[in-house]
């Protein structure tokens, strides 16, 4: 039974065997099963190609049948297995006529064997090649060689042939003309590396990211470089030319320019010596700069506009100016070192190691450019009036800018133009809500439009109410409201005109003819210390003045006046009202803070301020200026009770009876009057005559006379027309709003 079962058998496949040979049955290869399942492929045309495999696990060689499904393998596809981690070993059959770059590049690559019999293709220990091996088209960098010679009749390396290979040295063969695309890319190990006299083409980042890469000599044939080959070759110190190449040279830091595309293709980046770059006439455009020690770049006058109007040199990381010639007819510079277009109407490129912390943009700027300040390490940014466009990454990557002043001209901020810049906290806009809510804001800039936005920055005056108007004196660090009627109430303090000098108002004077202070107008000014309301004030708004914590003198010159709830939270816990005697606001003012009654005695001509009056370093006092022009016949000056808060230590308490160590000093039923002096004659006069006498110069001092309950006698002082001149303020009683210094003075050492 056995031997007819193998009869059978032997006849069955002599059958099958002269069926096979005329065809009339499919030919199925029994090494289809070598191919595991992860390997992907396809049927077209009658041929098979492998197109991908996703196994990263596998330590399994790969055999490539000759067939699959009865069809031949021919190609195996670009980066077929360039995702398998661990294949190590490859076979290929005699029928594949194309292998696609990295195909069989596995991180552990050792080696391929290829049929004898395959026309197409060949290898030995170190790599494969095509069939006559003139081309390298894949290095086995599974290997733990750190050397290796390029075998003597290649004639190109082929496109990513050593990519990320651990090579530290490599010697490449006379008679080699070309390094195709990336072929060394990534290869941060290698150190040093031939180029043969025969060569003539180096491809598209062929040598990118060499990191250990010290010197590159390229010879007198080489007629082809593309602008990316030595791209992020960070240890590069010198590119050397041949003086016999026609193409390209060498610049005088070891930079290499183009000689046809007059144009500088590669600054090496391990130059540490140069600090200063001075790009040769004829040169016309950048193609890769990139420097962490050069501080200075020269344009030359054929830098051409066309080329180069949004070049971004931002790789130039220790960069403090731009130089350009003064032929260039389409560059120029500021006094900073920052390039413009020639008319400086274009903000082309900020270096981005500015000496300076804060920069403001000339007036004849009307665009920022793409990339212009890119990474730069400014922190404060004044783009002024008249810029109406930001270009796209303009302030990307500006990762010490916290504050940026924007002009109300914008009209719009180009996508990504405050990309990663994320410490932006506050954003000064010269214009009104209403206006930056007109702005055409792009996509991404969240940074910028999540940061505190400042309204009405920068401008010393405007108006606030239909007859009102503002203006701020930046010297003086005074706010004065002028014009008629009504505040126009705003919802939060953040819309008034004055918001943006929230942190530099010291004084606030709001005219007579002004009828309110509307709510929240003056709410968190923490440097705010002195108020003046004129005398048709009717109300104070809730919250006006909350949270002026340096408040201490607050002046109203009005009989009657409402103040809301909560007008002085959080002001200082020392602050004083002046009022006049009949003022309602004494019964009102809150957590009942001491008050000055203002008054007038006509029968002995004296100006009265009742009450406790503290003297502090910093109000400027202004009420007695008002008061005084109000009652400017009277012959004395009294207070009830002056209180000096903090008296200098320079200063000898010489009252009877008064504590030289003491840190105050207390007067009570003060008088104060004035005399002219000139020779041996002085003459008592008015405030109002004195003044008048001030400007005529007649006299050659002034003497003050001061009568107190506290003293024996009078005490005097007696100050040069000179030095009170050297005093006056720009109010229009300058002269006596500094009474109480006057007063201070007589306790200066003598």
């Amino acid at each position: 039974m056995r031997k007819q079962y193998k009869s059978l058998n032997k006849i069955i496949c002599v059958i099958l065997a002269v069926l096979l040979t005329v065809g009339i049955l499919p030919l199925y290869a029994s090494a289809q099963d070598t191919l595991p399942s992860s390997v992907k492929y396809t049927i077209a045309n009658g041929e098979v190609t492998i197109t991908k495999c996703t196994c990263q696990t596998s330590s399994a060689d790969i055999v490539i049948p000759e067939t699959i499904e009865g069809y031949p393998v021919t190609a195996i596809a670009y980066d077929a297995f360039g995702s398998c981690f661990y294949h190590k070993n490859f076979t290929i059959p005699a029928t594949v006529k194309s292998i696609g770059t990295q195909a069989l590049a596995t991180l552990r690559l050792t080696s391929v064997t290829v049929d004898e019999n395959n026309p197409y293709f060949t290898s030995d220990e170190y790599g494969l090649y095509n069939k006559d091996k003139t081309d390298l088209l894949q290095y086995f960098y599974g290997r733990e060689e750190v050397e290796f010679t390029v075998p003597d009749g290649v004639k190109k390396i082929g496109m990513r042939a050593f990519e990320a290979a651990d090579l530290v040295t490599v010697t490449l063969p006379e008679g080699l003309e070309e390094i195709g695309a990336s072929a060394f890319f990534n290869c941060v190990d290698l150190k040093s590396i031939n180029l043969p006299e025969s060569l003539t083409v180096i491809g598209n980042s062929s040598f990118s990211s060499c990191r250990s890469l010290e010197a590159i000599e390229i010879g007198t044939n080489v007629t082809n470089i593309h602008n990316s080959a030595f791209n992020d070759t960070t240890s590069l110190a010198k590119i050397t030319v041949s003086s016999d190449n026609t193409a390209y040279f060498t610049g005088a830091n070891g930079e290499l320019y183009d000689k046809a595309l007059a144009g500088l293709i590669c600054y090496p980046q391990g130059n540490k010596t140069d600090e200063s770059l001075i790009i040769p006439e004829g040169v016309v455009k950048k193609y890769n700069l990139a420097s962490d020690t050069l501080k200075h770049i020269h344009l030359p006058s054929t830098f051409d506009s066309d080329e180069n109007l949004l070049v971004n040199f931002y790789s130039c990381t220790a960069l403090e100016k731009f130089t350009v010639s003064d032929n260039n007819p389409d560059y120029t510079t500021d006094e900073y070192g920052v390039l413009f277009d020639k008319d400086m109407i274009t903000l082309i490129a900020c270096p981005v190691a500015l000496p300076q912390t804060s920069y403001s943009t000339p007036p004849s700027v009307v665009s920022i450019g793409w990339y212009a300040f890119e990474q730069s390490n400014l922190s404060n940014i004044t783009v002024n009036e008249g810029v109406t466009s930001i270009g796209s990454y303009a302030f990307q990557l500006c990762r010490s800018l916290t504050s940026i002043t924007l002009p109300k001209t914008l009209i719009s901020i180009s996508s990504a133009a405050f990309q990663s810049s994320p410490y932006i906290t506050d954003v000064y806009y010269t214009g009104s809500k209403e206006e930056w809510n007109e702005i055409n804001i792009q996509s991404a800039n969240n940074y910028l439009t999540k940061a505190e936005i400042y309204f009405n920055h920068g401008a010393t005056s405007g108006s606030c109410g239909e007859n009102a108007d503002w203006s701020f004196n930046e010297i003086t660090h005074t706010l004065t409201i002028s014009g008629s009627g009504e505040i126009e109430e705003k919802p939060s303090f953040e819309e008034y005109g004055w918001y943006s000098f929230k942190d530099s108002i010291a004084y606030v004077e709001i005219v007579d003819s002004i009828t309110n202070v509307p709510a929240n107008a003056f709410s968190g000014c923490e440097k705010l210390k002195e108020v003046y309301l004129g005398t048709s004030i009717s109300n104070v708004g809730e919250n006006a003045f909350s949270g002026c914590a340096s408040l201490l003198v607050f002046t109203i010159h009005n009989d009657s006046i409402e103040i809301a709830d909560g007008a002085f939270n959080g002001c200082n816990e020392k602050l004083t009202f002046i009022c006049p005697s009949a003022s309602s606001l004494v019964s009102s003012v809150p957590n009942n803070a001491p008050c000055i009654a203002v008054s007038f005695d006509e029968e002995n001509s004296v100006l009265k301020f009742n009450g406790e009056l503290t003297v502090y370093n910093g109000p400027k006092y202004d009420f007695l200026s008002v008061f005084l022009n109000e009652y400017s016949y009277a012959d004395y000056i009294y207070f009830e009770k002056i209180v000096f808060d903090g008296v200098d230590s320079g200063i000898i308490l010489d009252f009877e009876g008064a504590d030289s160590t003491a840190s105050d000093l207390t007067l009570t039923n003060l008088y104060v009057n004035l005399a002219v002096v000139r020779g041996d004659s002085q003459e008592n006069i008015t405030f109002e005559e004195m003044l008048e006498l001030l400007e005529s110069g007649d006299y050659d001092a002034f003497k003050f006379v001061i009568k107190s309950d506290d003293m024996n006698g009078e005490k005097t002082f007696i100050q040069k027309v000179s030095d009170f001149f050297a005093e006056i303020t720009e109010n229009a009683l300058r002269a006596i709003s500094s009474v109480i210094n006057f007063i201070a003075k007589l306790f200066k050492r003598k």
